[in-house]
């Protein structure tokens, strides 16, 4: 089942990463919105002095509306 993870961050700082096997990546609480597959090894990285908040929600795929969307990379 295809399945993705929406953040949405709300608060964060410039030392604050995601992180896969293969990439790193700031998230700015500038309004976007990112994709990230759960399916794979992750993890955030807070190096900064402040906290950071995330909307965090779980999309999944239940009608393979999706099935011939490539998963994104991170």
């Amino acid at each position: 089942q295809y399945a993705i993870r929406l953040h949405i961050p709300l608060i964060t700082n410039p030392y604050c990463f995601f992180e896969t096997e293969t990439e790193k990546a700031h998230l700015p609480a500038d309004g976007s919105a990112y994709f990230l597959a759960v399916n794979k090894i992750h993890r955030v990285v807070n190096d900064g002095d402040s906290h950071r908040y995330h909307l965090i929600m779980d999309v999944k795929d239940t009608t393979g509306v999706t099935k011939f969307h490539q998963q994104p990379k991170c």
